[in-house]
């Protein structure tokens, strides 16, 4: 039997397309039909030939407990030292993808627990698979060791429904499972840790303003504001006791001073970056519109004005309180960081558009042709711009220039001088977002080029240990840049080095 849920939308369709459990794994199908073409081509990305490096040659990466990640740091080091190669790239974004559909399918499932529609829940998931965000890490072998923090987060939701029973009265055991899983997600990746948030926001609207639990509400913050204190605290003490004082900043916060600042920064980046689908740059026309749907939503749900001020208080807080990782750290955060944020407006999204379906009485083959019409949309155009400004682009530039070094005559030992492209002027995607290399070509940030290198070296049977690689920006050059596993130093160009001119490999090659 159909669940309540499911019936507005999809009561005359066969209960084999319409099961909650078909809908997900139609979902996980095609975001998978969308991702798996990654791993077609051969190449690594931006700080997959940093990783790859490090622990191709080093058994371990101290900085991870700096940064407050040791069990992020223990993935990265299980995975980068078993598939370290670059053509092993390809099986570290497969098993990014997987974790991936796992969490999409604790998303949709989540979304349907709290009640909404099986389809719309589908869009939610499909949606949030599809956005820039996302779109950044699948391209990404770290995304193999980080997405177990968004598995947690996400996971969080389940024990936030039975954090309470009907009477209020408090279960230790949900407790300390929702206190416990985002704890870990933080000691794996901070951005990811708040991902329940959303699901939880969705859960309290879906109920009604004369239905919200205070009290599980006041629960769930105390318990999420204490580990947010405790993953500190133990961060400070492992980066105080770990690494040295010349080697890693210290762990910087906002002041109180800045808050407001950080907060104008939040809506008008992050938030109106999200507030922009199929974008990876905020548009205000497009933000207010997609917030103008959402508000709409909200007012369709709400029986006074006081329950649409509780629903946008309700929606408000809990954004910010997702948001805090990206928001509490002193640096402006990138697009790739704000997957959180992008989650929390699709869930209120397909909350919006369900609403405003049923007050239209919108529903049946009709109205289901629409919402999978646009999940293949979705998917398609997530696929083809991954392919066009990430894929192709380094697959192109890495076959150009493991070319070159095949061609090379290297010599048996001694120093070897790559001359590197100069920013902007390499095979450079249109797809950047100016604060990272995700959809720019690695070679234009120095220390990858040198890691690609030694990283061909090795996969071809060459000690890399034998040369010393430099890099300079210029065959005139005076000083080179040695990028050694624990620093870069500058040293003068050797009279004897070998030099190796990658600069007009790549120079003036642009995607399609």
């Amino acid at each position: 039997m159909l669940t309540g849920s499911d019936r507005p939308i999809i009561a005359k369709l066969p209960r084999s397309l319409t099961s909650s459990g078909a809908i997900a794994l139609a979902v996980c199908l095609l975001v998978i039909l969308a991702y798996v073409p990654l791993s077609f081509f051969r190449f690594a990305f931006a700080d997959d030939y940093t990783y790859l490096m490090l622990h191709a040659f080093r058994s371990r990466n101290p900085f991870f407990a700096g940064d407050g990640r040791p069990f992020g740091g223990l993935l990265a080091v299980a995975l980068f030292t078993t598939f370290d190669t670059i053509s092993s790239a390809a099986i570290l974004r497969l098993i990014g993808l997987s974790e991936l559909i796992v969490v999409l399918i604790l998303v949709q499932r989540a979304a349907v627990i709290a009640g909404l529609d099986a389809l719309w829940a589908a869009f939610v998931a499909v949606a949030f698979a599809a956005a820039p965000s996302i779109q950044h890490w699948v391209v990404w072998g770290v995304s193999s060791w980080q997405f177990a923090a968004l598995i947690l987060g996400v996971a969080a939701f389940y024990p936030w429904r039975t954090l309470t029973d009907v009477n209020g009265k408090l279960s230790v055991g949900s407790l300390v499972c929702f206190f416990g899983f985002p704890l870990l997600a933080m000691f794996t990746y901070q951005p990811f840790a708040t991902a329940a948030w959303p699901l939880i926001a969705l859960d309290i609207l879906m109920k009604g303003e004369d239905r919200v639990p205070y009290r599980k509400i006041i629960i769930a913050v105390a318990a999420f504001c204490a580990m947010l204190l405790l993953s500190f605290l133990v961060s400070k003490v492992l980066l105080a006791t770990l690494v040295p004082i010349d080697r890693k900043v210290r762990i910087a916060v906002v002041g109180l001073r800045e808050i407001p600042e950080r907060l104008e920064w939040f809506f008008r980046e992050p938030l109106m970056t999200a507030l922009t689908p199929l974008r990876i740059q905020g548009d205000p026309l497009v933000a207010s519109t997609v917030a103008g749907i959402i508000l709409i939503g909200l007012v369709i749900g709400a029986r006074s004005v006081t329950g649409v001020g509780l629903a946008l208080l309700i929606t408000l807080s809990t954004l910010v309180l997702a948001s805090l990782p990206s928001l509490i750290p002193a640096e402006n955060t990138p697009i790739r960081s704000h997957v959180v944020v992008a989650l929390q407006v699709f869930v209120m999204l397909g909350l919006a558009l369900q609403r405003i379906a049923g007050r239209m009485k919108l529903a049946g083959p009709a109205l289901v042709a629409a919402i999978v019409s646009c999940c293949f949309a979705l998917a398609i155009w997530a696929s083809s711009t991954v392919i066009r400004y990430n894929a192709f682009p380094q697959a192109l530039e890495l076959a150009l220039i493991e070319r070159a070094l095949a061609a090379a005559k290297l010599p048996d030992s001694g120093p070897i001088v790559l001359i590197a492209p100069p920013p902007g002027s390499s095979i450079a995607g249109g797809y950047c977002d100016n604060s990272d290399t995700m959809g720019c070509v690695s070679s234009t940030r120095a220390y990858y080029l040198a890691n690609l290198v030694k990283l061909w070296m090795r996969e071809h049977g060459i000690d890399p240990a034998r040369y010393k690689v430099l890099l300079v920006y210029s065959k005139d050059d005076a000083q080179a840049d040695w990028f050694q596993a624990a620093r870069t130093t500058s040293v003068p160009v050797p009279d004897d080095a070998y030099f190796l001119d990658l600069a007009s490999i790549v120079l003036g090659r642009a995607p399609p």
